[in-house]
């Protein structure tokens, strides 16, 4: 029991230290190339190195930092090549959600969605696009009642949400934009084939105003 408790502490601990350090990367406090000091981090949340090394490893397999050696972690240095894995990773995903939750389940949910898609599309400063653009498919996402589809779908948004913060997306043109409320009435077909096909050309559309971060 006492081992299990203590197993649990770690584990809560390994959170905290997770989520304060995710907050400073989509913040912006914690930039591209800075090294982070494993001992100081103890040091601050008064931890053992065990929790801030979990933590770590965590945000690695996610893509925020980089080891490396044994003592050296810092803040990954982003690649075009990141971005493509990212845009390709949502787009996979999107595609297999739509597939469960196009017709039926969207026209049950219609309204309250197409509140969602106009505010994407009205929205004007490119940092309010981007957030109002990930609610809206987040809740898309949440209609599949997948928890991992879920779950990734977050990790991606973080990551790209810190690509975003660094001015690693160029501003996008209102005209290039690809309409959510037109995305919206495609997914609301009993259509499969059709509204797969509906969310890869939207996802693909908004790829142009990055085209230097896109392999050929």
């Amino acid at each position: 029991m006492r081992d299990q408790m203590t197993a649990t502490g770690k584990e809560n601990l390994t959170q905290k230290i997770y989520d304060d350090l995710l907050r400073r990367f989509l913040n912006n406090e914690l930039l591209p190339g800075t090294v982070i000091d494993r001992k100081a981090l103890a040091k601050e949340y008064s931890v053992s190195m065990s929790p801030v090394r979990d933590a770590l490893q965590r945000l690695a397999l996610e893509g925020f930092v980089e080891t490396r050696s044994r003592s050296i972690t810092i803040v990954k240095v982003i690649k075009k090549e990141d971005i493509y894995d990212m845009l390709t990773v949502r787009e996979a995903l999107e595609s297999q959600v739509t597939r469960m939750i196009c017709g039926e389940r969207i026209r049950s949910e219609y309204d309250a969605l197409m509140i969602l898609a106009r505010q994407v599309d009205e929205a004007d400063a490119i940092m309010e696009y981007w957030r109002k653009d990930i609610a809206f498919h987040r809740q898309l996402v949440t209609m599949s009642g997948c928890k991992l589809l879920i779950t990734m779908y977050n990790q991606i948004m973080n990551i790209g949400n810190f690509y975003q913060i660094n001015n690693f997306f160029v501003n996008l043109d209102p005209e290039s934009r690809d309409s959510h409320i037109t995305l919206l009435q495609h997914l609301a077909s009993d259509d499969k084939d059709e509204s797969e096909l509906a969310i890869r050309n939207h996802l693909k559309a908004g790829k142009i105003g990055f085209p230097q971060y896109i392999r050929k």
